[in-house]
């Protein structure tokens, strides 16, 4: 196979585009349809033998309680097959229902996502009020001198800032949450200063992540898609957590338990299928010609080779009647080569980006601009972003004046207002938390820091949520709670 990175660069520096742009092409196409392709003969294999051995499992093996998973997995395997056919048969596979089904998924996936969250906030609030039915000593004086000795240490016991910074978010979220709503806002205000200057999709993004973070609403279709988990926050949204019982601290904790772990298990799934669909989308958009280029060298007929083998076993295993003939041995002949496409693809894939931005009017004189977009949107789908978004809008990279993070600040802040006005002080507090662990460190320095903690702690005088707080805390640092 020609030396793609050499190709690259010479595109890179402008020689000989009409040659070596075809070559490039051809070359990256082979690399991305195979790699998809193995990729997904291998996750269908996965699901197979899941599907085989376990039919009582639990998220991939109740359609009847996850309809969406069910109908998501029915419509990928429709997708999958309907390809193969028509590439049986020499048609040009369109990429518009693995598209539509890539859209869905990721609209599923922001619903699990909002759950995910509310769910975090009434687990940072049961959390707090699980000590008043719970025998525990409290040592009033670690909690008052050491405690904050201690934390200061673990957050800077590393050198490394981006892990001080994550250690600091860590801290701040599961200490007594006692600042003032004003306090509160002002941080907030403060922290969208940062973002002036910045692109406007980054603002929105920053944005809608604090909305998210600090809000119980869900994303539109959240009750239809997921009933189960949609009654299991409305009771826990209902709930009186400052007169809270025994009892009903002991269902609600059952039901928390339950929704989590549930979630958990088939965002995973939906994660599976997500990572399937993109490797099927790689390889449709690759569309990896059935004849052998002239002068292929032993790698490119082995690359080829291994196109076909997956694109079989992916075949047989999308047939009910022959699914159960495939077994390990099969996978054999494809070991090592995707390790192999991707080292490639690291050195290579460097020219795609700047082809289609900066010499597009040469690629659609050689009508090869399509294909490199094709190509652009195959190294997305194999980025390692399950979710990334394959079409760039250009008013997201533009760059807005100051005033627009000063404007989305204020709607912020308005939507917070709203959501914490609705809610007891026990949530306000969780959603305030949940907001700050979003937000950049704003410490100017380790005094500053200290002097945070030492109020969160001196200003909680409920019992419970301090021995809450010590066993969470000593949880983050990695010491033994007791």
């Amino acid at each position: 196979m020609e030396d793609l990175a050499y190709i690259a660069h010479e595109i890179e520096k402008g020689r000989n585009l009409p040659l070596n742009l075809g070559r490039y092409e051809s070359g990256m196409r082979l690399l991305y349809g195979t790699l998809g392709m193995i990729k997904l003969s291998m996750n269908a294999w996965t699901v197979y033998k899941e599907d085989a051995d376990e039919p009582d499992a639990a998220m991939m093996r109740r359609p009847e309680e996850n309809a969406r998973y069910a109908e998501a997995k029915a419509s990928l395997a429709r997708v999958v097959r309907d390809a193969l056919n028509q590439e049986a048969h020499g048609e040009e596979v369109s990429p518009d229902a693995v598209d539509a089904l890539r859209s869905r998924l990721i609209h599923e996936m922001e619903i699990l996502t909002s759950f995910t969250e509310d769910f975090r906030v009434f687990e940072y609030v049961l959390n707090r009020v699980e000590y008043r039915f719970k025998e525990a000593d409290l040592d009033e004086q670690y909690y008052g001198y050491y405690l904050t000795n201690d934390l200061i240490h673990y957050i800077f016991q590393t050198k490394d800032n981006v892990a001080v910074n994550e250690r600091i978010r860590e801290v701040i979220t599961q200490l007594p949450m006692r600042m003032s709503r004003q306090h509160f806002f002002e941080t907030l205000s403060d922290a969208f200063t940062l973002y002036r200057g910045a692109q406007k999709g980054t603002i929105d993004d920053f944005s809608q992540m604090l909305k998210d973070s600090g809000t119980l609403s869900l994303p539109e279709g959240a009750e239809e898609h997921f009933p189960e988990f949609s009654d299991a926050l409305s009771r826990l949204t209902a709930a009186d957590y400052r007169n809270i019982t025994e009892d009903e601290y002991n269902e609600l904790a059952a039901v928390l338990s339950e929704a989590s772990s549930s979630i958990t298990d088939l965002s995973d799934a939906f994660v599976l299928l997500a990572q399937m669909t993109n490797d099927a989308y790689t390889a449709i958009l690759a569309d990896v010609p059935h004849e052998r280029s002239s002068g292929a060298d032993a790698f490119e007929r082995n690359l080829r080779g291994t196109y076909e083998r997956a694109r079989d076993i992916l075949g047989r295993l999308m047939n009910p009647e022959t699914a159960g003939g495939v077994n390990e041995n099969d996978f054999k002949p494809l070991e090592g080569m995707q390790e192999r496409i991707l080292m490639i693809l690291g050195s290579s894939s460097f020219a795609v980006e700047p082809a289609v931005r900066d010499r597009s009017a040469q690629l659609e004189k050689c009508g090869a601009l399509r294909g490199y977009q094709d190509l652009q949107a195959c190294g997305k789908l194999q980025s390692g972003s399950d979710f990334v978004s394959l079409h760039e809008d250009a008013e997201r990279l533009s760059v807005p004046d100051d005033s627009y993070a000063d404007r989305m600040s204020a709607d912020v802040r308005k939507a917070l207002d709203r959501q914490f006005i609705a809610v007891s002080q026990p949530v306000r507090r969780a959603l305030m938390a949940s907001v700050l662990s979003q937000l950049p460190v704003l410490f100017s320095d380790t005094d500053a820091l200290q002097s945070y903690i030492n109020v969160s702690l001196e200003q909680c005088s409920d019992r419970a949520e301090r021995l809450a707080a010590v066993e969470l805390l000593k949880e983050i640092m990695g010491y033994e709670v007791g």
